[in-house]
């Protein structure tokens, strides 16, 4: 017999803004993935919305970095944000 184990995630949630106020949208957003603890680790990444929102799932208990690819080819971070956090609004460098 096949046995599927799910492991149950939590989502990391918020709003890009530029920094004039107005969403930022369409940017790729993504958890930073360490390579040598990330064996079996299933992480997604996600596209801004018109709103400038993003939704990542991730796995429960854990703390990422946060990378934003900018329009430009640079690249926003933000450490220590954990599996959970919601409502995050991040203003982006200019």
């Amino acid at each position: 017999p096949l046995e599927v184990g799910l492991v149950r995630g939590k989502t990391i949630a918020g709003r890009l803004l530029r920094p004039d106020g107005s969403p930022a949208i369409r940017l790729h957003v993504q958890p930073r993935v360490v390579f040598e603890n990330s064996v079996g680790v299933p992480v997604d990444s996600a596209t801004s919305d018109l709103e400038g929102r993003f939704r990542l799932a991730v796995p429960r208990d854990s703390v990422w970095t946060i990378d934003v690819y900018l329009d430009d080819g640079e690249l926003f971070s933000r450490d220590g944000v954990a599996a959970g956090s919601h409502d995050l609004v991040w203003s982006l460098p200019r």
